[in-house]
C-alpha cells in the first residue's frame, strides 16, 4: 500500500476592523502530490455529481466537526454551538474549490488576486453584516475518492484547521469539487465559517447601536459619496472603513446593497 506524504503549509491572516471583534481567518493544508490508495471499501458510498460536487461528503464532513465539538465540550466544559448549514456559505466554498480547480492552484488569494472572502460579494452569495469569518481549504490526489473521514482527520491533525473547526461560529458551508485526471481523483475541500453581527434588540428599527457601528466594514471609493456593505457594488479601487467612520465623513448608504 502506498501512502500519502501530507506537506503542510499553515497560514493564519486576521483581518481586523478597529476593536479587533470582526475579522476573517484562513488556514491552509496543502498536500504533495505523493499519491494514497485508500483502501476502504467506503470510499464507493461517495460519488461526484455532474457538477463535480458530492453533496454526501459535504454532509458528512459537517457532521463530523459536530461530533467533534460536542466531544470537545463534553471533556472541557465548553459550550460550543452546534454549527448550521448555510446554503449560501455552501456556494461560497463550492466556488472556492471549484476556481482553484480550474485554474490549477492553491491558495486563499483568488485568481484575480483578490482575498478569499471576496468570494461573499458574489451576486449569487452576497454575504454581508459579517462578524467572524474563516476559510480552511484543502487538496487532494487519490487513486480511490476520499472519505469524510479522510478529510476531517487531516484537517484535525492541523492545529490552525483545528482552531478554526472548534471556533466560534454559527454557521458553515463545505465545498468539494472534484474530477478524475490521468486515471486518479483531483479534489478540493473547502470549508467556510461565519457569524453574523447581532440584530438590534432596542426599540430603533434598523438602527445599530454604537458598539456594532464601530465594527462592521463598509466600502467607499475615492470619488464616491456612498459606502457599501457589497465589494461588488463599490468597486475594485474601493477601501474599507468602519460604518461609524463612513458616516462621519459623509458618507451617505447605498440605495442598493445598504440601505
Amino acid at each position: 500500500m502506498k501512502h500519502c506524504i501530507f506537506t503542510s503549509i499553515l497560514i493564519i491572516l486576521l483581518i481586523s476592523a478597529a476593536n479587533n471583534q470582526s475579522f476573517g481567518i484562513y488556514a491552509e493544508l496543502l498536500q504533495d502530490k505523493t499519491l494514497e490508495v485508500a483502501n476502504n471499501s467506503q470510499n464507493e458510498k461517495y460519488t461526484i455529481n455532474k457538477d463535480g460536487n458530492c453533496i454526501k461528503l459535504e454532509k458528512e464532513v459537517i457532521k463530523l466537526i459536530n461530533k467533534e465539538r460536542k466531544r470537545y465540550n463534553k471533556e472541557h466544559s465548553t459550550s460550543l454551538k452546534q454549527l448550521k448549514l448555510r446554503t449560501k456559505l455552501k456556494k461560497s466554498a463550492r466556488l472556492r474549490s471549484k476556481e482553484m480547480f480550474d485554474n490549477d492552484y492553491f491558495s486563499h488569494t483568488r485568481p484575480d488576486s483578490s482575498l478569499w472572502d471576496t468570494v461573499f460579494d458574489e451576486d449569487e452569495i452576497n454575504i454581508t453584516n459579517k462578524r467572524r469569518w474563516a476559510e480552511n481549504i484543502q487538496r487532494g490526489y487519490t487513486y480511490y475518492m476520499p472519505t469524510p473521514q479522510l478529510v476531517f482527520s487531516k484537517f484535525k491533525a492541523s492545529k490552525p484547521h483545528y482552531k478554526n473547526m472548534l471556533g466560534d461560529f454559527d454557521y458553515i458551508g463545505v465545498g468539494f469539487y472534484c474530477q478524475k485526471k490521468d486515471g486518479y481523483y483531483v479534489w478540493f475541500v473547502t470549508q467556510h465559517f461565519l457569524t453574523y453581527m447581532p440584530k438590534s434588540s432596542s426599540g430603533a428599527g434598523n438602527m445599530l447601536s454604537t458598539e456594532k457601528q464601530n465594527i462592521i466594514t463598509v466600502y467607499i471609493t475615492p470619488n464616491g459619496k456612498k459606502y457599501h456593505y457589497s465589494l461588488n457594488c463599490a468597486s475594485k479601487n474601493a477601501k474599507s472603513i468602519t460604518i461609524t467612520e463612513a458616516k462621519e465623513q459623509g458618507y451617505t448608504p447605498c440605495e442598493r446593497c445598504a440601505d
